[in-house]
């Protein structure tokens, strides 16, 4: 049990902890060029930035590995607290999910205001189409992210508050499973297509 539960969350803290990444490389980026005026105001210091992502990625990694470990040395022994302990991780899994698809949303609602100020100031400029075309690509690809992410934290809500009624209804266990599997394959997609396509 205590294998099966550690590789079921294995690619959750990968996953998960890549999208962080992502957003504090464009931040730290976005951070080198903060001196310009349309930038400015955007980000908090780099030092911040720093703790923050730090911290969102290896605390939520040493919790969930804590309560794994503390699952499986009480599968057998005391079961009530392992029930306890796998529907509190998974409140966990659902608080950080929804948190980090939150800070994806705002992060890009932010940037798109910038875009959109630049863009306002540079109308005749070569540039003003691309600028456009970026926007767009910016606001789709945060809104695609936060739904995929906020979705995936309702399901682990839901999963640890009713875990046992889901696990003895078959068509509630296919539904949640396919939701599960699919959410990220289709979010990818949509992503690749928003790259891709013009």
């Amino acid at each position: 049990m205590l294998a099966r539960s550690f590789m079921f969350e294995l690619p959750w803290i990968f996953g998960l902890s890549g999208l962080l990444s992502y957003f504090i490389g464009i931040s730290q980026a976005i951070g080198q060029v903060k001196k310009t005026s349309t930038a400015s105001g955007w980000l908090p210091s780099a030092l911040i930035i720093d703790i923050f992502g730090f911290s969102a990625v290896i605390i939520p990694f040493l919790c969930s590995w804590g309560f794994t470990f503390t699952l499986g040395a009480l599968a057998k022994t005391n079961l009530d607290m392992a029930e306890l302990i796998m529907s509190i991780n998974y409140g966990l899994w659902a608080l950080w999910t929804g948190g980090t698809g939150t800070i994806i949303f705002l992060a890009g609602v932010r940037l798109v205001r910038i875009l959109e100020a630049h863009h306002r100031r540079n109308r005749h400029s070569s540039s003003y189409a691309d600028i456009k075309a970026g926007i767009f690509k910016i606001r789709m690809m945060a809104a695609i992210l936060a739904i995929c992410l906020w979705s995936f934290g309702a399901l682990l809500l839901m999963y640890a508050i009713f875990r046992y009624q889901i696990l003895r209804t078959v068509p509630a266990s296919i539904l949640i499973g396919v939701l599960w599997n699919f959410m990220a394959v289709v979010t990818t997609i949509l992503a690749y297509l928003l790259v891709i396509f013009e």
